[in-house]
């Protein structure tokens, strides 16, 4: 039993990496997301099920929960995020529409269930996280990348295999905005962004020929990137590789190799030019996109329409600041804003999400669950640069720090000009999970009961039984 929960953790969580970006159900209303938030749930549901086994007992899970807040310090991970899970409840209390707040939406389903299940991934995965788990996801990122990617590409040239899902991507015969199996433009964007600093990692870590699959995965990622025309996807990617460049010469010190910093600067060069270029998109394409499908002239496009979200939102935070309108209410707030005949012109739809990390989270969970956000990278941060200036740190460890911190820097760029989906969040929490799991290694317990009790087996089963009920059923009213 001893080896089990960990290997059993370890496979679940690899099976995500894989399924996670890939499960599309293109025979259900809502083929993209829902899927893939009700298979994250389930597998959380089994992890649980086995580390409660491991337990053993009701008097050991206690003594665990005891230890854990003898221990605890104010800025442990595992502490924010039980504090953020209060605040939650607290804005499901006070929310304006509490059954969506607690279920989600139907077409998002990024209600506190699935935050809930989010924070549960992180505390049964946070110490399971090691050199070869890392380096198989190495492997899995560029395999997802490759069929992302490619597929991106298929579609920018109208080779699809099922009727895309999002209705601004058709133009002719061409797929002017790729959906790949992430099912939006934006979406699509933010995920390779995050993924990108592994992928780029992995191109570093790699000698002589073995070098060419990650380069030419690489290029297949940058070019689905940019066939999404997704201005926030490109800045984030590019803030993302940035900082992986400049950590890695952090990380070199004092580099032996006398053109390591020429090779650097190369590298930011590069980079720079590369997603510079893409901001010289052909003038249908890109921020204009909307305009000029309508006939419309440049007036901001999107961007006009998220300022003015923007706006709104900030006359109604101070409303109910403390703990927001509740998670998933936005689209109930917007059905009150006035929309000018401008914005009409460009798009007369109603937003259900404010599109930047700082308003969206006061919008949902007031400004106690922002700051507790706030706390959540600044603990992960502080906890990074303490390992990356350490020499004793492993020159291994600190390269998965390096690509998870890169990773996380794209997410924050992202998140100014978009909202949270099911693939952004199963990266930021993996990247969470890997920081804490090398910064607390040095303080791992292990307690192994003999015997898993009765009324524990039976709660543990309860449990389960339950949340695949639940799922199962989400399941089936989504086909």
């Amino acid at each position: 039993m001893s080896q089990f929960p960990e290997k059993t953790f370890k496979l679940a969580f690899l099976g995500m990496a894989v399924a996670i970006p890939l499960l599309l159900n293109p025979f259900g209303f809502f083929p993209f997301e829902a899927d893939k938030i009700f298979l994250f749930r389930i597998i959380v549901s089994i992890m649980l099920f086995v580390w409660l086994l491991r337990i053993g007992s009701f008097q050991n899970l206690k003594t665990k929960l005891l230890n854990f807040f003898e221990e605890v310090r104010w800025l442990d991970l595992r502490f924010l995020f039980l504090l953020l899970t209060a605040v939650y409840g607290l804005s499901i209390i006070f929310s304006i529409a509490p059954a969506e707040s607690f279920f989600g939406s139907p077409h998002r389903q990024f209600g506190f269930i699935t935050i809930l299940f989010f924070f549960l991934f992180f505390w049964l995965f946070n110490n399971s996280v090691n050199e070869k788990l890392f380096a198989n996801f190495l492997k899995i990122n560029l395999f997802t990348a490759f069929i992302i990617g490619s597929y991106a590409i298929l579609q920018h040239f109208g080779i699809d295999f099922w009727p895309a899902g999002y209705v601004e991507t058709i133009k002719g015969t061409h797929i002017i905005r790729s959906i790949s199996t992430i099912g939006n433009p934006n979406y699509l964007g933010a995920f390779i962004a995050m993924t990108l600093p592994f992928t780029y990692l992995s191109i570093i870590i790699a000698r002589g020929k073995q070098k060419i699959l990650p380069i030419v995965i690489f290029l297949i990622q940058i070019t689905s990137l940019y066939f999404t025309y997704n201005r926030g996807g490109w800045l984030a990617a590019c803030g993302g590789l940035v900082c992986l460049v400049i950590l890695q010469l952090v990380r070199q010190n004092r580099p032996t190799d006398k053109n390591f910093r020429f090779k650097t600067i190369a590298q930011l060069t590069f980079i720079i030019a590369i997603f510079g270029i893409f901001f010289f998109a052909p003038p249908d394409q890109g921020g204009r996109l909307r305009q000029t499908d309508i006939g419309v002239g440049n007036d901001g496009g999107s961007m006009f329409i998220r300022l003015q979200d923007y706006k709104f939102a900030l006359e109604k935070i101070p409303e109910k600041i403390l703990f927001g309108y509740g998670p998933e209410t936005y689209q109930y707030l917007a059905e009150t804003r006035i929309i000018s005949e401008e914005e009409s012109k460009i798009d007369n739809r109603l937003s259900d999400r404010v599109h930047n990390f700082f308003l969206d989270n006061l919008i949902s969970i007031g400004f106690c669950g922002l700051l507790i956000i706030i706390l959540i990278f600044i603990s992960v941060f502080r906890s990074s640069a303490k390992l990356l200036l350490n020499n004793e740190t492993d020159i291994r460890k600190k390269q998965m720090i390096i690509a998870a911190n890169s990773s996380l820097i794209a997410y924050l760029i992202a998140m100014q000009l978009h909202f949270d989906t099911i693939t952004t969040s199963f990266i930021l929490f993996f990247n969470f999970a890997l920081i804490h799991s090398i910064a607390k290694e040095h303080k791992k317990t292990a307690f192994i009961p003999e015997k898993t009790s009765k009324p524990m087996f039976i709660f543990a089963t309860a449990i389960l039984l339950i949340c695949l009920a639940f799922n199962l059923s989400q399941i089936f009213y989504n086909l």
